[in-house]
């Protein structure tokens, strides 16, 4: 098991990729499970960080007040308010567009 844990540790990256959709698909979906893993763990500068990409790149990428949880209507705000996360309350309710009437 070590040899293959060396193994798998000595491969190289797997190389970025080539399309442009493709690499604003992954991105968005890093964007999108990061603003909610961080809403719902209580970390505000992820928060920030993510929300302080320029305006064009979270456009693209579809990271919004309204946004939700794939398969669900969850959005950040909820996820934050739930688990009592204040700081990241008050930052989500900062956004543009944000609905704080929106149902869960």
């Amino acid at each position: 098991a070590g040899a293959r844990a060396l193994l798998q540790r000595m491969r190289p990256a797997p190389p970025p990729p080539r399309e442009p959709a493709e690499l604003i698909r992954q991105l968005s979906q890093l964007l999108h499970n990061n603003v909610f893993a961080a809403a719902y763990k209580g970390q505000p500068q992820v928060l920030e960080t993510i929300l302080g990409q320029p305006a064009r790149v979270l456009a693209v990428c579809g990271v919004h007040a309204g946004m939700q949880q794939h398969g669900t209507l969850l959005q950040p705000l909820h996820m934050a308010a739930f688990n009592g996360h204040a700081h990241c309350v008050r930052i989500l309710l900062g956004l543009r567009g944000v609905d704080v009437d929106a149902v869960a």
